[in-house]
């Protein structure tokens, strides 16, 4: 076996290569798309509890409203005489002895600022989930 060396060759000293900066790139998340559906399903999910307990809050006030006013109207032995009797011109009736006024009614069947904003959040939380299939 013939040496390099033998035969006349010899390396030249060489500089031993500067390695240049790293080649970085941005990989994307393979599961990108499943986060932010789970994300949103969350999000989605807490919008539902929190509508939950809105609405069962106003169906309560409701409940309570229609008891309160079921106890103040005439009873079966109170009827439309009874109660005529009882005041005999339209103005010396006690406000509401038979129904609530429209404007007090609108305010108690009208949904309160919290059921309305649960229920806008649970849409716009069901609305993202649906965007993301």
């Amino acid at each position: 076996m013939a040496l390099p060396e033998a035969l006349g060759f010899s390396a030249t000293p060489r500089e031993a290569p500067v390695p240049g900066p790293p080649d970085l790139h941005v990989v994307p998340d393979p599961d990108r798309a499943a986060k932010a559906r789970a994300a949103a399903e969350e999000r989605l999910a807490a919008a539902d509890e929190e509508h939950e307990a809105a609405r069962e809050t106003y169906d309560e006030a409701v409940g309570e409203v229609d008891r309160l006013e079921a106890r103040q109207a005439p009873g079966p032995g109170r009827g439309r005489r009874a109660c005529a009797a009882a005041w005999p011109t339209w103005r010396s009736r006690p406000r509401g002895w038979r129904r609530s006024s429209p404007r007090r009614r609108r305010s108690v069947t009208a949904p309160p600022r919290s059921l309305r904003t649960a229920t806008a959040e649970r849409d716009a939380a069901q609305a993202a989930v649906d965007r993301l299939g």
